[in-house]
């Protein structure tokens, strides 16, 4: 898994990062398990880090990582909330660039919550667009606009944005560094990504 997304992102654009292999892994997973350990997508700052914290990552590590969200795409309806009823109040969040508010109304209308939109200004591209995107109030998800509300997040992103070879080698380096977090209930190596291997 961690080669074949180090080889993924070296295609988009981003830079590599030695993998090392021979990782000891759990011998079952479980979506409730994963589910729970994941960010969500309303966290704040605080509740993202501390999510990290339980896996031994910090506040920098969740902020270089949080720019995975170069790529990809996410479903209307999780910032429907920041579009249509920020709060509870029926407006569209304050803080978000007017302009692309529209574009986004005319992308994602309230009867679209399934429909697709990019995380990034250049999806497709692995770069640092995601923290400019966040810096110019254009970012999508409440748990990336929430980077900003931290200094150590606005520190980052502006740094980020003027030195985008940096945030390429300190993602590497993060990835690393959260491939290196240990299975809950190690069992064994697989041979196989797969298959889990039988003990004997």
């Amino acid at each position: 898994m961690q080669t074949f997304l180090e080889v993924s992102y070296l295609m988009v654009g981003g830079t590599s990062w030695p993998v090392f292999l021979g990782r000891i892994d759990g011998g079952a997973s479980f979506a409730d398990e994963v589910n729970s350990s994941l960010p969500e997508r309303t966290d704040n700052f605080t509740q993202l880090v501390a999510r990290f914290a339980r896996v031994g990552l910090d506040a920098r590590d969740m902020i270089i990582l949080s720019g995975g969200h170069s790529i990809g795409q996410v479903h209307c309806g999780a910032f429907f909330e920041r579009l249509y009823n920020f709060q509870g109040l029926n407006i569209t969040d304050p803080s978000m660039d007017p302009e692309f508010a529209a574009m986004l109304k005319v992308q994602c209308p309230p009867t679209k919550p399934f429909g697709f939109m990019a995380l990034d200004a250049t999806n497709g591209t692995f770069d640092s667009a995601y923290y400019l995107d966040l810096l110019t109030n254009k970012g999508l998800l409440e748990s990336d606009v929430a980077l900003l509300s931290d200094p150590l997040g606005v520190e980052y992103a502006i740094k980020a944005v003027q030195d985008p070879m940096a945030f390429l080698n300190e993602f590497g380096w993060a990835m690393i560094k959260m491939g290196a977090i240990p299975a809950l209930e190690p069992y064994g190596w697989r041979k196989h990504c797969a298959f889990v291997e039988p003990k004997y």
